[in-house]
């Protein structure tokens, strides 16, 4: 299963995800996250310095075409060889679509294996990072200011174009999942 997630979103997730971390991780932006807010973060996220773990990561994970995260940097290349890839997939998940996904990869697997119990339960989560997309957003944006939030939009951007194309595949793909039943 393949899940995306909102670019912005995720950038949060990470932050929280990576202060969690053991200090003595490898990881380049543990000690980053440790050290500070999320709008240090943020400023490390767009600097020349940082890893592309905040930085059109999907993109260039999902092209397959740069292997070092350290360096990588996402090119427009890397957004149509993602976009192709993505294509291909019988369908794929989005995680602010959760419950849809599943049900969509409940759908696609139905034929070969039936009905199938795809009960979760939620493992990692942050607490304060509960709620809606739009809220989730709209506190990033308080927490970084207007510059920083559209520097890091900005740095983005080909996963921001890349989220909202596989919005409407998802869509697409799910419709035709149930035209099928």
């Amino acid at each position: 299963m393949l899940y995306l997630r909102h670019p912005i979103d995720r950038f949060a997730s990470v932050y929280e995800f990576e202060r969690r971390q053991a200090s003595e991780s490898t990881s380049p932006s543990v000690p980053v996250a440790q050290s500070g807010d999320l709008a240090h973060f943020a400023e490390w996220t767009i600097s020349a310095d940082a890893t592309a773990v905040c930085r059109n990561f999907q993109v260039i994970h999902l092209s397959g075409v740069q292997h070092d995260m350290r360096d990588a940097r996402a090119t427009h290349e890397d957004y149509d060889r993602a976009l192709e890839r993505m294509s291909e997939l019988p369908f794929f998940g989005i995680v602010e679509l959760f419950d849809e996904s599943l049900a969509g990869f409940q759908e696609l697997l139905r034929p070969a294996f039936g009905e199938l119990s795809l009960q979760f339960e939620i493992k990692n989560s942050s607490v304060q990072r509960r709620g809606s997309l739009v809220e989730r957003l709209a506190h990033v944006k308080g927490a970084l200011g207007d510059s920083l939030y559209r520097a890091l939009l900005e740095h983005n951007a080909l996963d921001m174009l890349f989220y909202r194309r596989a919005l409407e595949m998802f869509h697409a793909k799910r419709a035709a999942l149930r035209n099928l039943i």
